[in-house]
């Protein structure tokens, strides 16, 4: 992921919960 978001801030955009973001992004699914 670029930009400098936070994974709160994806989150937020995303409408989910951030550690659903940590695990996706562990998982190499975004992007």
């Amino acid at each position: 992921l670029g930009g400098g978001y936070t994974l709160k801030e994806i989150a937020t955009f995303l409408g989910v919960h951030y550690t659903t973001v940590s695990r996706v992004v562990k998982k190499g699914e975004l992007g």
